[in-house]
């Protein structure tokens, strides 16, 4: 399955993980943090591509922390596509 993630407006990191639990229709045990996103996503194997808009406003507002989400997105499997066009 694909998933389209639009990152335009999130501002904090317990934002971001409500904004994921709530787009990657994640369980309600979900931990809120990159260890349990990981733990998640390769329980189920039920979303293999996520295309990512305003990947930039990300970063400016999580810093390194936005990267580390693309590579537990990767490491978990799943190809990560950021769209350039909403830089």
């Amino acid at each position: 399955m694909r998933v389209k993630l639009d990152f335009d407006g999130i501002t904090d990191k317990k934002q971001l993980h409500q904004f994921l639990k709530e787009q990657l229709s994640l369980p309600a045990y979900y931990g809120g943090n990159l260890d349990a996103l990981y733990d998640c996503l390769t329980s189920s194997k039920a979303i293999t591509e996520i295309s990512i808009q305003h990947m930039q406003h990300l970063q400016s507002a999580l810093g390194e922390y936005a990267q580390i989400l693309i590579e537990v997105l990767q490491n978990a499997g799943i190809s990560v596509e950021i769209d350039k066009e909403q830089e």
